[in-house]
């Protein structure tokens, strides 16, 4: 064995005790010796392994002093940084750089004060400028540096597009308030974003996100109904999408609606293991639905009302008459228009009463001129001229399907006159039935048109004339007696022609040019004994009956002067059977209008020998346009002699 020597021989020893003491000495020292070498060779060995285990780790280790000078640096920390020598490193001193200066202070002070960190992320310096991220641990011994860094580089930069990703998403969350949410039914666990708990107004703290938590959120009338969709998807082994529309009420108690979709993940064995979704707040767009919705239904009732109002103002336009003004200088007919303006500027109902033909609603039309309602519309309705079956609905309107026959909604003629006034010509003529209605529309403005349970408010002045005694129609139960004494407020009765007969000459005059100009007539006066006439006559049809004589006199004028087309009061002294044949009591014959203009016409004709064009034909001599004229022709059944019909 090294290190000792012995001698174990029978005979005695040829050393001495002090030689053999010394070989001791000498055996001891070899043997130290030997054992030295060999803990060298054994320590040298373990150095060369560890040495290539540390050359060939994956991670950088590398060694420094305090001033940061480079003691060793292995081959994964030089290629780290981008160098292929050790020698280079040294002289360029690159792995005590770092992205933030600050950070190397920051690791000094660190383990000056605890000898060691561990898991440090750093930004390094490469070679050539480049920034990489780094997982730094470190110990100080001896003031030196031992340290160990992983390249963490590309899962950085991954974690910080994850991170901008998860902010873009929550962002767009956020602007599109569109929350997802995902229950892993396995684990139990239940998550929600961060636009999913705003959406619900609920505080991240306060709360645990389950699925019975968003259930309590739900508005308690459309609770079931997410119940029943969620069972519902899970009850499906194929993988379920889902989706409905539903109310939440937030933990303010504000009402938001969503649309909340959801699908459901199975395993291979087709057990639920996942659902997850999103909820879309749609508060916004439900409103500007309902928005639209009311905007479409006004611009519908609109339409309905200016196509109703296009063919009212048709109908007035086609009105025979077409007199709008009152004509009269008589203290009658000044007191009554007095007693008008004074009542116009009020709110009043008003009833006209009077004969048949005094002028009721060129009355009517005045005061709605003379009130502040001047600009709204006025609406006119003839309750003798509607059938009984649809006054109702033209007075108050009516719902598509309200009755047989009524396919599309109408708006009624309060509805039209709404701001404005009505006028109820010949209001005795009403139905008793509808007049309760007509009662609580002039008491509260309010009624439902035929079909529709929904209360249509409006704002309507109305007058209301009628020729008849209505304190008698009220004795025979054929008026109401409240509706009466409503509509009483401010009566005014126009006075008959036979008691303003100092306007006569006047309105004769006014008649007569406005149809001289109509059918293009060169009358220029009135004879004295026709204006006797009218003066003495008693006017039984009142001004509507001056009218009519005027117009057919103008229309069988030749000459510079008024001619009667027969003598006063002729239409009225026969039956309807003696007018209707032409003679009336006295034997004296009478045309229809239509015939009087196809005589005038045809004798015109002859005239002209049947030319109707050119200076000296027939519809240059009755003052017409020639296609006016043969449109005339036509309608009158005037044809030349042996021409084709």
């Amino acid at each position: 064995m090294i290190g000792y020597l012995g001698d174990h021989r029978q005979e005695q020893s040829p050393f001495l005790a002090e030689e053999r003491r010394l070989l001791q000495i000498i055996a001891n020292r070899a043997g130290i010796l030997a054992y030295s070498k060999s803990l060298r060779d054994s320590l040298a060995k373990s150095e060369k392994q560890y040495r290539t285990l540390i050359d060939s780790a994956l991670v950088g280790i590398f060694k420094t002093n305090l001033k940061g000078d480079i003691l060793y640096a292995n081959d994964s920390c030089l290629l780290m940084f981008g160098y292929d020598s050790l020698e280079a490193a040294k002289r360029e001193n690159c792995l005590s750089r770092y992205r933030n200066p600050e950070d190397r202070e920051k690791i000094l002070a660190l383990l000056q004060e605890k000898g060691s960190l561990s898991g440090l992320e750093v930004g390094g310096v490469t070679r050539t400028g480049e920034t990489i991220y780094l997982l730094f641990s470190a110990t100080l011994e001896s003031d030196v540096i031992t340290a160990m860094v992983a390249d963490i580089t590309e899962r950085k930069l991954a974690c910080n597009c994850l991170i901008r990703n998860e902010k873009r998403l929550a962002e767009a969350q956020r602007l599109a308030h569109l929350g997802s949410w995902e229950w892993d039914i396995t684990a139990g666990n239940v998550y929600w974003s961060d636009e999913m708990v705003e959406i619900c107004g609920a505080h991240p703290r306060e709360f645990n996100a389950t699925h019975e938590e968003y259930l309590r959120f739900v508005h308690p009338d459309d609770r079931q109904a997410v119940r029943e969709a969620l069972e519902q998807s899970l009850s499906h082994s194929g993988g379920a999408c889902w989706s409905l529309e539903h109310r939440l009420i937030r933990a303010d108690g504000r009402e938001r609606f969503v649309h909340l979709r959801g699908e459901v993940a199975f395993s291979e064995n087709s057990e639920p293991v996942r659902i997850y979704g999103t909820v879309h707040d749609i508060t916004m767009q439900k409103r500007a639905e309902n928005e639209l919705r009311r905007a479409y239904e006004e611009i519908k009732t609109l339409k309905e009302r200016l196509e109703a109002e296009n063919v009212y103002l048709r109908d007035e336009m086609e009105l025979k008459d077409g007199f709008r003004d009152i004509i009269g200088t008589s203290d009658t007919i000044r007191y009554v228009m007095y007693r008008s303006r004074v009542v116009a500027r009020t709110k009043a109902t008003i009833l006209l009463t009077g004969e048949t033909g005094t002028g009721k609603n060129l009355f009517a039309r005045f005061i709605h001129l003379e009130s502040d309602r001047r600009d709204k519309p006025f609406i006119n309705v003839n309750c003798a001229g509607l059938p009984s079956n649809l006054i109702e609905s033209e007075l108050f309107g009516r719902e598509k399907g309200a009755f047989t026959g009524s396919t599309a909604r109408q708006i009624g003629r309060f509805e039209l006159a709404n701001n404005g006034t009505i006028f109820l010509d010949e209001i005795g003529e009403l139905p008793i039935e509808l007049q309760a209605k007509l009662l609580k529309v002039i008491d509260t403005g309010e009624f439902e048109r035929l079909g529709s349970p929904h209360t249509v408010k409006v704002n309507v002045r109305v007058i209301a004339t009628t020729n008849r005694n209505l304190e008698v129609e009220i004795q025979k139960g054929r008026f109401r007696q409240d509706l009466f004494f409503r509509l009483s407020v401010f009566p005014i009765t126009i006075p008959p022609l036979r008691q303003r007969k100092e306007d006569i000459s006047l309105l004769a005059t006014s008649f007569t040019h406005r149809f001289r100009t109509a059918y293009h007539k060169n009358i220029t006066r009135i004879p004295a004994d026709i204006m006797k006439a009218f003066s003495e006559y008693s006017w039984p049809g009142n001004v509507r009956e001056l009218i009519n004589i005027i117009e057919r006199a103008v229309i069988i004028s030749d000459g510079p002067e008024l001619q009667l087309a027969e003598p006063l009061g002729t239409p009225f002294g026969g039956t309807i059977q003696e007018m209707s044949a032409g003679k009336g009591e006295d034997g004296s014959y009478t045309m229809e209008l239509a015939e009087v203009e196809k005589e005038h016409i045809q004798r015109t004709l002859h005239k002209t020998g049947w030319r109707i064009e050119g200076p000296s034909g027939a519809a240059n001599l009755l003052g017409m346009n020639p296609s006016t004229m043969r449109a005339r022709m036509r309608k009158l059944n005037i044809y030349r002699e042996h021409s084709p019909r």
